[in-house]
């Protein structure tokens, strides 16, 4: 599984390690990740890879130090695979592979830095120089494979078709030791890698309408990647040809519009009351959507859920009982359609006489037809009006 080995090179956590000569030291301190994408790396050369960490080593004596020792190890637990071909999805970490390599000679009071852009599959064949400008090389790498080899292709084809590492927890080591075998530095990191899920709107649901609320709580929910932003706009419908139209419109909120989202954090909601935004007005629609980042190692990725629209209305005009028969037929969507503020219906607060087949009828034989509508007795084909 050779296209897996430079994952290693993702995640290590730094920490200073000392021995009475060799000390051990970070040179760029890593973040976690929400997606790992395998188009990332270059598994055949380092140098073209992302620089994922670095370490540096240094001789604080003045004598040399041969054969210094550095391991790279994984383990993973990867629910959707199984990994040592047990024929028993993986309930437990798993070793995947360690890499041992030697940098063949520090030399005394010197440094050299090592990273993620070094170690590859031919990091044998590589050279780096220290700070006193000495040629300095990997020897005698080792890659000791564990997991099933029967499986590598099965693996490896996964993998490829995700585009990315498959959702799990890793957990990466790595240790530094002296040519006798005295381990100066010996840390390790997990990180859980998830497949980001869309994002559910919850509250105010498609359609909804605030009688006499100014200031909805807008809240949504969604796993994998916890940075969210939120943008929402007015929904004019003699202007906006769809709530996409809408949403790409001078927003309320951010306010004063920045022309994209307004940054909440970590937040699953949002109380519009102390947001800041501009204050939402009686008899409008409008629309709102969530956007979330998740952290890659190259650029931050974007995801979105849908557009959802409300509208917020007086509590001082209630329905008529005949709107509000018709509300139950057509649902809010469509009521809101016709009768919102920007419907052809809009305004019309109550019903007038009713003819039925040319024969006028009652408000109560009225209401019985829509409970008929509305228990599939009858169909609506077409509305129209003048």
């Amino acid at each position: 599984m050779k296209k897996a080995f430079p994952l290693l090179l993702m995640i290590i956590l730094p920490i200073l390690g000392f021995s009475q000569n060799l000390v051990v030291s970070p040179d760029v301190e890593l973040a976690d990740y929400d997606i790992i994408y395998l188009m990332d790396f270059d598994f055949d050369n380092g140098q073209n890879n992302p620089l994922i960490f670095q370490y540096r080593l240094m001789n604080q004596s003045t004598t040399p130090m041969p054969l210094i020792r550095i391991n790279f190890s994984l383990d993973a637990y990867i629910p959707s695979m199984d990994i040592d071909g047990d024929n028993n999805y993986d309930q437990t970490f798993k070793s995947i592979f360690v890499i041992s390599t030697y940098v063949d000679t520090l030399f005394g009071s010197s440094n050299v830095t090592v990273s993620s852009r070094d170690l590859d599959l031919n990091a044998g064949d590589r050279e780096v120089r220290d700070s006193q400008n000495h040629i300095i090389h990997f020897v005698n790498t080792e890659i000791q494979q564990n997991f099933d080899t029967g499986r590598q292709n099965e693996i490896i084809s996964t993998i490829l078709a995700l585009g990315r590492v498959p959702a799990g927890q890793y957990r990466f080591n790595v240790s530094v030791a002296e040519n006798n075998g005295n381990e100066v530095y010996n840390q390790d990191k997990t990180i859980v890698i998830q497949n980001p899920s869309s994002i559910e709107l919850i509250s105010p649901a498609d359609g909804y309408e605030f009688i006499g609320d100014l200031n909805p709580v807008f809240q949504w929910s969604s796993t994998g990647c916890d940075h969210f932003l939120i943008r929402v706009c007015e929904y004019d419908t003699r202007v906006h040809s769809s709530p996409d139209d809408a949403i790409q419109s001078e927003s309320v909120f951010p306010f004063p519009d920045n022309g994209g989202f307004a940054d909440l954090g970590s937040a699953n909601q949002l109380d519009y009351s102390s947001a800041g935004g501009r204050p939402l007005e009686y008899g409008k629609s409008y629309a709102w959507r969530v956007q979330k980042l998740c952290s890659t190692i190259g650029a931050d990725e974007a995801l979105y859920s849908d557009i959802y629209t409300f509208t917020v209305n007086d509590a001082g005009q209630p329905l008529s009982q005949c709107l509000q028969q018709i509300r139950n037929v057509l649902g809010d969507n469509q009521f809101n359609a016709f009768f919102g503020p920007n419907g052809p219906l809009n305004g019309y607060v109550d019903c007038g006489g009713f003819i039925l087949d040319g024969n006028p009828i009652s408000a109560d034989e009225f209401g019985n037809l829509l409970l008929q509508f509305a228990g599939g007795v009858y169909t609506i084909e077409s509305i129209t009006t003048q």
